[in-house]
């Protein structure tokens, strides 16, 4: 048996097709190699790996890789089970319809139809997409606009987070998000019980798992705090994943390499901020063993995973790493 990296899943829904092939591709090889790090069956794909970098990753996990499909490749990210009921589950404009109507998003947001209700100062989402891929503002409009759309208001974000719901059990997560609402890494390990909105958010979360739960693949919620007239709130409704999410591959990460600490950090660098090369077993002996190179080198994306036990400390570490070998962004 062979995994595939299918994390073009809404890309999939997006176009309409009625059947799923597989296709190791750019853009399902970017991240594929978790799988590398997290599974004893072989990844399948038709990248070329060099030999430095499975040698690097099987000292910490048996990998392999098989560059000719079979009839037993399994979908990784996501199984494609009942296409119209994952469409749903993962719709952005489902979830905000049902975030609208339980008053778990903002009072101003909208789904809209018509171009006349775009405006200026506020975010829009189109109905699939990861990491922040077809979330955009006024001034970075695509050429052809897909409604309908999520029309967001621009809130002021002081934390994101996420909660993932992996069978009976939930984790929660910090998401580091970018200006441009892309994804740039995860933090394991805070403790969120000391929020005074914690209870009645887990009420919440629990009337979605309800209505966006599938028994098929774990299930990620995102949200976020925002300040507004001096006040902290929560939006507890952001958006639902249906499937292994980078938060996921985080805790794993977590579990995997650095159980004995009490925070992990996964953080994303474009290959464009590095400023020097480096070897992956220099680079962990550099760190003390606290840091690990997860990605090829050659990658679009550059991957790490920070370890410390405490927030002072991994801020630090992550300081350190991105003065010695990335540009300022």
């Amino acid at each position: 048996m062979s995994w595939f990296f299918n994390c073009d899943l809404e890309d999939f829904l997006k176009s309409g097709k009625n059947r799923y092939e597989i296709q190791s591709n750019k853009f399902n090889q970017e991240f594929e190699y978790f799988i590398l790090w997290l599974e004893n069956e072989a990844l399948y794909s038709t990248k070329k790996y060099r030999s430095e970098f499975l040698d690097f990753v099987s000292t910490y996990n048996n990998c392999s890789v098989v560059t000719t499909k079979n009839n037993d490749v399994k979908n990784w990210c996501v199984p494609i089970y009942n296409i119209e009921e994952q469409k749903k589950l993962n719709s952005k404009i489902e979830t905000t319809r049902f975030a609208i109507k339980n008053n778990l998003a903002h009072k101003n947001t909208q789904i809209i139809d018509e171009t006349c209700d775009l405006e200026d100062g506020y975010l829009y989402k189109e109905a699939y997409g990861v990491s922040g891929i077809g979330t955009w503002k006024i001034h970075s409009k695509p050429k052809t606009v897909t409604f309908p759309l999520v029309k967001d208001p621009l809130l002021k974000r002081t934390f994101d987070f996420s909660s993932l719901i992996d069978g009976r059990d939930m984790y929660m997560y910090q998401n580091h998000i970018d200006d441009h609402f892309q994804y740039r890494g995860t933090t394991i390990g805070l403790n969120f019980d000391y929020f005074d909105w914690i209870e009645e958010y887990k009420i919440n979360i629990e009337k979605i798992k309800k209505v966006f739960s599938s028994i098929h693949t774990p299930m990620s919620i995102d949200s976020f705090l925002y300040s507004e007239n001096n006040e902290e709130k929560v939006y507890t409704l952001s958006e639902v994943n249906n499937r292994k999410t980078m938060g996921f591959i985080a805790l794993k990460l977590k579990e995997k390499l650095f159980q004995n600490y009490r925070y992990m950090r996964l953080r994303i660098f474009s290959i464009n901020q590095l400023k020097r090369d480096y070897s992956y077993k220099d680079l962990v002996l550099q760190f003390d063993k606290k840091v690990i190179p997860l990605s090829p080198i050659e990658n679009r994306f550059l991957t790490f995973a920070l370890a410390e036990d405490s927030l002072g400390e991994l801020n630090e570490l992550e300081d350190l790493l991105i003065s010695t070998f990335f540009k300022e962004a």
